[in-house]
């Protein structure tokens, strides 16, 4: 079974591709999927399995794999990881690749392959929560504007703005990690970060089904603190 992380490999740039042909009047290249780049992905970890690996062995990549050229001349996947690495296990000599653009690693370049990787994951196999949360995170990183974020990747902007409390929370950050929080959860692990009692008690309700309940809780027991404190 492939598997691939987000860590940068040797640069090998892919030979001359044996064959072309067109697709909607685009050209796809034949091009050896073991030169090709698949270190830069939104999603943190990505896996060919068997079943999917077998169905590549048996059918070929249907649907072209999308990359951009570096600088150095080298096919970075930026659609298409999960295809390549089963094309890779399934000993394919070829594999049908869409070169769209040269890379561009500027901001405003960075920004559209964040979207168009967060779009092709989210709509296939759904991210996971630590992905969408790096998604967002990554966005704000870029000065996109929360509103912004919202509209680019379809997701509601209440949730937007509870993936960029989170991301200004280390400790909510690794509460999703380790306990699988959704991202409404860390969220509020994010909002009572500075009480620990209260964090120890909504990890604990996330495990149960009573995390709505207790953050309810927990927010009228401060409203009530703060108003004695003021009387």
């Amino acid at each position: 079974m492939a598997k691939a992380n987000n860590t940068t490999p040797t640069t090998t740039t892919p030979d001359t591709a044996a064959a072309a042909s067109d697709v909607e009047g685009v050209r796809v290249d034949q091009i050896d999927p073991t030169t090709l780049l698949v270190d830069v992905n939104v999603r943190t970890e990505t896996v060919a399995d068997k079943d999917f690996v077998a169905s590549v062995k048996d059918l070929g990549v249907l649907q072209p794999i999308r990359a951009v050229r570096t600088p150095d001349g080298a096919l970075r996947v930026e659609t298409g990881h999960r295809r390549t690495l089963a094309a890779i296990d399934a000993g394919l000599a070829t594999v049908p690749v869409l070169v769209v653009a040269d890379e561009q690693t500027d901001d405003a370049g960075t920004v559209e392959r964040i979207v168009r990787q967060y779009a092709e994951n989210e709509h296939r196999t759904g991210l996971a929560t630590t992905d969408r949360l790096g998604v967002v995170e990554q966005l704000s990183l870029l000065n996109v504007s929360a509103a912004q974020i919202a509209k680019r990747t379809r997701m509601k902007r209440p949730q937007v703005d509870q993936a960029l409390a989170v991301a200004r929370s280390d400790l909510a950050k690794a509460a999703s990690v380790r306990y699988e929080l959704t991202i409404d959860q860390a969220a509020g692990v994010a909002e009572f970060e500075d009480d620990p009692d209260t964090v120890k008690a909504l990890v604990a309700a996330a495990k149960t089904g009573q995390f709505a309940h207790v953050l309810e809780r927990a927010r009228q027991d401060r409203d009530d603190a703060t108003q004695r404190a003021q009387a």
